[in-house]
C-alpha cells in the first residue's frame, strides 16, 4: 500500500487511494476493537474536505471535533491544564504556539525528500503538538488523526502510524 521513492514522487492517484479507502473500511470495522479506528474512518470520509485546505487552525478544530465526538465547534482550551503531574503550556500561549507549529510543519513536510524523512518530521510534529496540548481533552486522538491526514495528503495509506516501528524509534529518541 505504501509508495516508495521521494515524498513528492511515486504517489498514487486520488482515484486509486479512494478505492483503497473504500476497501479498507470494512476490514477496519471488522478487525479492530479500538475506538480510534472508528475515528480514523470518520476522518477518511472527511478527507476530501480537509485536504482542500492547507493544515490550518480550522482543520485542527475539525479533527478535534471528530476525535472528541462532538457536534459543537472545537476551540483551544481557555484554562491551564496538566498531564499527570506535569503542567502544560499556559493557555494564553497556545494559539501562538500552534500557529508557529503549523507554519513550521508545513514548511518541513514540503521539503521532505523521502518517505522516511517525511515520516520523521510528521512524528516530531505529533510530539510537539502533544507538548503544546492545545485542547482540554482528546489531544492524542486529534494528533493521531492529523498524523494520518499528513500521510493521506501524500496519498499514502499509513493506517495507525503510531504503531509503526519508525514511530516508536523516533519517539524514543526524542526522549534520549
Amino acid at each position: 500500500m505504501e509508495s516508495s521513492g521521494s515524498a513528492g514522487g511515486g504517489q498514487e492517484n486520488p482515484g486509486s487511494i479512494l478505492a483503497k479507502i473504500r476497501d479498507i473500511e470494512p476490514y477496519v470495522r471488522e478487525n479492530s476493537p479500538f475506538q480510534y479506528d472508528e475515528l480514523f474512518l470518520r476522518t477518511l470520509k472527511k478527507r476530501d474536505d480537509l485536504i482542500q485546505n492547507p493544515i490550518i487552525i480550522e482543520v485542527l478544530h475539525d479533527l478535534h471535533k471528530i476525535a472528541f465526538q462532538s457536534q459543537e465547534r472545537s476551540d483551544f482550551r481557555k484554562h491551564n491544564v496538566q498531564v499527570g503531574d506535569n503542567p502544560c503550556m499556559d493557555h494564553e500561549l497556545v494559539p501562538g504556539a500552534i500557529n508557529a507549529l503549523v507554519k513550521k510543519i508545513g514548511e518541513a513536510l514540503e521539503k521532505a525528500e523521502t518517505k522516511e524523512s517525511f515520516t520523521k518530521k510528521a512524528i516530531i510534529f505529533h510530539l510537539d503538538f502533544l507538548n503544546v496540548h492545545p485542547y482540554s481533552d482528546a489531544n492524542g486522538r486529534s494528533s493521531r488523526l492529523l498524523l494520518n491526514l499528513f500521510f493521506l495528503n501524500r496519498y499514502w495509506l499509513h493506517l495507525l502510524a503510531i504503531y509503526s516501528r519508525l514511530f516508536l524509534d523516533v519517539y524514543k529518541s526524542a526522549f534520549n
